[in-house]
């Protein structure tokens, strides 16, 4: 899942860490470029954006949230986080009970990362924000809002909790379309609809209905994260799948190795390598 920054991003890239627990913070190069960026960005990108805007911003312990001059490390995830619509609590170790647990492995752009209390071992007494590549965006004591490595042993000996807090799901409201949707959520039309084959068939929605907003992830429990696929249809061909999903008749091809353009009704295509 390819996205992008904002264009007010400030030498993030965002990269989806694939590591396993034993081995999370595996050194890595430092981020340096400034990242090329769109208009349309996802939930995590916005949140990232709004806090590199204020990289270099001073550290000051317990900085009040509601304004920008000073950070320390909870004011300003609670920033980040409040500018895109989502309410944390103050402090770290508050912040560490909200959402959902998830481990580096699966760490994605956005997800908050906690480290322990060097007084209290068993609270959080740091926090910052995921950027991927084993990077994270925060407000550190000697050199404020700031990117940091998560390779260094300060961080690897402290480290507690990975916790996502954005939400998995949309509620959708009458008068929506998987198009409206995508355009407000900075979602391609593909990953939504890959996201949310099991639930939406043919882009058909009905008010009420949630659709998966991130990408699901089978080791949260979401049945949905199983690989995405399409049940062929009397009439279908697969120029006329290719345009209701927005891939390739190349990609369908590959996916599922055909050699030809020859399905038939009933036949079950994979639309994911």
């Amino acid at each position: 899942m390819n996205k992008r920054l904002q264009q007010t991003a400030l030498g993030v890239v965002l990269l989806f860490g694939a590591l396993a627990p034993a081995h999370a913070f595996a050194a890595t190069e430092s981020v340096s470029a400034v990242a090329a960026v769109s208009a349309k960005t996802s939930i995590g990108d916005k949140i990232i954006a709004s806090g590199s805007k204020y990289l270099g911003t001073p550290y000051l312990y317990g900085a009040d949230p509601s304004q920008t001059k000073n950070f320390d490390c909870s004011s300003f995830t609670f920033r980040a986080f409040i500018e895109n619509g989502i309410n944390l609590p103050r402090t770290a170790n508050d912040q560490m009970k909200e959402g959902i647990a998830v481990t580096m492995a699966t760490a994605q752009p956005g997800d908050l990362l906690f480290f322990r209390d060097n007084t209290y071992p068993d609270k959080a007494g740091h926090v910052g924000i995921y950027l991927g590549d084993n990077q994270m965006l925060h407000a550190s004591a000697s050199k404020g809002v700031t990117i940091t490595p998560l390779s260094t042993s300060y961080w690897q000996t402290r480290f507690m909790a990975v916790k996502r807090v954005i939400p998995l799901t949309y509620t959708v409201q009458s008068g929506d379309t998987m198009w409206k949707i995508s355009q407000t959520t900075g979602i391609s039309l593909n990953s939504l609809r890959t996201w949310n084959w099991s639930t939406v068939k043919g882009d058909a929605l009905a008010p009420g209905m949630q659709l998966y907003i991130a990408e699901p992830d089978l080791q949260m429990g979401n049945p949905a994260a199983e690989r995405p696929h399409y049940t062929v249809q009397t009439g279908d061909t697969l120029w006329g799948i290719s345009q209701k999903l927005s891939v390739t008749v190349d990609m369908l091809k590959s996916w599922n190795s055909l050699a030809s353009s020859n399905i038939y009704p009933g036949q079950i295509l994979k639309l994911n390598a």
